[in-house]
């Protein structure tokens, strides 16, 4: 049996089973679900397990692209250095995110647990993949590593499975994969910082690149989630990430990851009042972090932090975005991406280096090209339609809800600069956090 809203349509709490449901609960916990089967109850944990795999595999991934990185910048190459551990990691990645995907959607929609609203758009989405890999698959491609081409329908084939890994246990199941993620990332990215000597914006990048994909979610997750009570030990769990992410995008020299600073800032000031919380304790730990990191760099005589504040200062006006926007509608209009190119499709980007590029740093246009009006559609409608149901339905400012949903409008708005959907850690996570606003409103 669900709790659905309309159960409360005549007060705001609700009597099963001598059990009293509040209204409110539905938005700080999981649709409630009773007399689920002892298999339903093996499912879930099989789902579980696997995606506890997938996350595994997907964490090695990003620490072999990082080896990977740094081996193409020692040796002066351009393209990322592959093994055979690469390719297959990669592999079991996917496998398991998608298998643990596919299992919770039959399962969920077997129950006809699932939003009708959201089923059309999963339709749309569903259609527009297909139409997208005919378009630019050929059969040789379906049976070689391009099957899971980052460029190809392997990202949004997982995407399109993937949002109802989570929605028995939301909050639970995303709080023990932060924490056990941002553990581990945390002690890799400091150590970087730590060994880093004759620092470039270059080695930074590729030292702690792929990292930082990942780690701008989880420092979002722990500034922002809901605590018990407001000490020294919430101030540390809550600034430490984000400090340190931050220092990480100075040394990088990377003008957007600034802008998303400011984003999630924004978005923490919004919260912290709406719940009600006093900014003053918050304002004075975070000065006090800066001071004494600034003495170190002082006291050490360490010139590598700023030079890199004067690096990014000097690059804060340079545009690199909009030739690639200017060359990339020189050379397809409007009409060419009602429909899209297909997937695996290259464009001509490099024309002075005689060579094509099959990425877009715009997400919004990569999608376009690949699959036009109709994925772009469904990609909205799956993703978005979530996020935008809570925030027109609820107050969700108390609530886990409320940092999934930043996650999901900070990734949007990465979508306009340096982001596309992709087969990483850090899009992984995107989608459960979907999944969590999506338990709240089927």
């Amino acid at each position: 049996m669900l709790v659905k809203e309309r159960d409360f349509d005549h007060g705001s709490s609700l009597s099963i089973e001598g059990r009293t449901i509040n209204k409110m609960d539905r938005i700080d916990s999981s649709p409630r679900v009773f007399f689920l089967s002892a298999a339903t109850h093996s499912q879930i944990d099989l789902e579980m397990g696997i995606l506890v795999v997938g996350l595994v595999f997907s964490l090695l991934h990003v620490v072999i692209i990082t080896i990977g990185r740094q081996q193409t910048y020692a040796a002066g190459e351009r393209e990322l250095v592959k093994n055979i551990g690469y390719y297959i990691v990669n592999a079991l990645q996917i496998l398991c995110v998608f298998t643990a995907g596919i299992l919770a959607l039959y399962r969920h929609l077997r129950m006809q647990a699932i939003n009708h609203y959201f089923v059309l758009g999963w339709l749309l989405y569903s259609c527009s993949i297909i139409f997208m890999t005919i378009q630019g698959y050929t059969i040789s491609d379906l049976l070689s590593y391009r099957l899971v081409s980052a460029y190809g329908f392997a990202p949004y084939a997982v995407s399109l499975v993937s949002l109802t890994m989570v929605r028995d246990n939301p909050e639970i199941v995303l709080t023990k994969a932060f924490k056990w993620i941002g553990i581990i990332l945390t002690i890799l990215i400091s150590a970087k910082l730590i060994t880093l000597t004759n620092l470039t914006r270059e080695l930074a990048e590729a030292s702690l690149w792929a990292y930082l994909q990942v780690y701008l979610v989880v420092a979002v997750w722990f500034l922002l989630k809901p605590y018990d009570k407001e000490d020294v030990k919430t101030l540390l769990l809550r600034w430490s990430p984000f400090v340190l992410y931050v220092l990480s995008a100075i040394l990088c020299q990377t003008r957007s990851r600034i802008i998303w600073i400011l984003l999630v800032i924004a978005a923490f000031i919004y919260l912290q009042k709406a719940r009600g919380n006093l900014l003053r304790q918050d304002l004075i730990f975070v000065f006090l972090i800066l001071f004494c990191i600034s003495m170190f760099f002082i006291f050490t005589d360490s010139t590598m932090f700023f030079n890199a504040v004067t690096g990014l200062k000097e690059r804060i006006y340079e545009d690199t975005r909009s030739g690639q926007f200017i060359d990339f509608f020189s050379i397809y209009n409007a009409r060419d991406l009602v429909f899209g190119h297909g997937a695996l499709t290259p464009w001509t980007y490099y024309p002075h280096l005689g060579r094509d590029r099959y990425g877009l740093d715009c997400g919004y246009l990569e999608i376009l090209f690949r699959g036009g009006l109709p994925l772009l559609l469904g990609y909205f409608l799956v993703h978005a339609y979530p996020v935008l149901c809570l925030w027109r339905r609820y107050l969700i400012t108390y609530s886990f809800v409320s940092v999934a949903s930043v996650v999901v409008l900070l990734w949007f708005a990465k979508l306009t600069l340096s982001s596309s959907p992709t087969l990483s850690l850090d899009y992984y996570l995107v989608l459960l956090c979907i999944g969590l606003c999506l338990s709240k409103v089927s």
